[in-house]
């Protein structure tokens, strides 16, 4: 089995593998909800102060080249974004466009969540996560995670 190590920063005490628990609705969920690790370690300390060392299995996790990929728009921001630029498009002034977000990010918010969830939702049955470049979501934790380690 192969394993890797990242680092998963939270403000939050993991006691054990069996205490980690997946917030259905954050509005950071690159691949929908999981437990995230980063590779680097700087970061995962964008995340919060407690840092954890984690070493994982990657045979069941689905490898992506770009986000993409898997059909997510990657951070809430990035989804705002791709609204932006398809009112933009269609010709919308700046000012039109951020007073339409602004009146509508609640909405958007429900939108990206519920689109996030059916990327976990398509990938869930097959793998136990998403793994690229900087990081792994992992649906999970109890199958992936070998062990962890605070170390900050």
């Amino acid at each position: 089995m192969k394993t890797l190590v990242g680092y998963h920063g939270t403000n939050a005490v993991i006691k054990s593998v069996d205490s980690i628990v997946i917030d259905f609705k954050s509005s950071h969920q690159f691949y929908g909800p999981a437990f995230y690790i980063a590779l680097d370690r700087e970061l995962a300390e964008n995340f919060g102060e407690k840092i954890y060392k984690i070493s994982f299995a990657v045979d069941a996790l689905f490898k992506v080249d770009t986000h993409l990929q898997v059909g997510t728009f990657g951070l809430f921001k990035h989804f705002l974004n791709h609204i932006r630029e398809e009112k933009f498009d269609l010709g919308w002034s700046e000012t039109k466009i951020d007073n339409y977000i602004e009146n509508n990010q609640d909405k958007f918010l429900q939108e990206y969540i519920e689109i996030q969830k059916e990327i976990r939702d398509d990938f869930a049955p097959d793998y136990d996560g998403i793994l690229d470049n900087n990081q792994v979501a992992v649906f999970f934790p109890q199958k992936v995670i070998q062990s962890f380690q605070r170390v900050v």
